[in-house]
């Protein structure tokens, strides 16, 4: 494995790690408390951020043309068949819920940032898995 996605995957990895730790830390109700939301989505953030970094690195090292976005880059791997097509789909799905968060900051769906935690994070996890 390249050795700048060898680092970025070791970060992604860690990031999820801090997103269960403060769940976990939240007794699993990030409902009600601000502080675990914002170090979860800030970690989740950070993770989607590599993922984006690990899609441009892989863009380059197999002399593929940039996109546009970044879920342009996930199609364009999936197609390269250098990543799954459900990995792709699922990394595109948190991309795109990442950057709701962040342009709509005051409207965040606890709810949905839950389910996001509890059934979503493994999907970091099998991108990770995916470039070895």
């Amino acid at each position: 494995m390249d050795h700048v996605i060898e680092h970025k995957v070791k970060s992604i990895l860690i990031c999820i790690g801090r997103v269960k730790e403060d769940y976990k830390k939240s007794d699993c109700n990030v409902l009600n408390d601000i502080s675990y939301q914002d170090s979860i989505i800030m970690n989740l953030q950070r993770a989607v951020e590599r993922c984006k970094d690990i899609a441009n690195r892989l863009i380059k090292i197999n002399n593929l043309c940039y996109q546009k976005s970044a879920v342009e880059s996930f199609e364009l791997l999936k197609n390269e068949k250098i990543i799954s097509g459900n990995v792709s789909l699922k990394i595109q799905r948190m991309i795109l819920y990442i950057d709701l968060i962040v342009k709509n900051y005051q409207k965040i769906d606890t709810k949905k940032l839950e389910s996001v935690v509890n059934k979503h994070i493994v999907d970091f996890e099998l991108f990770s898995s995916e470039l070895k």
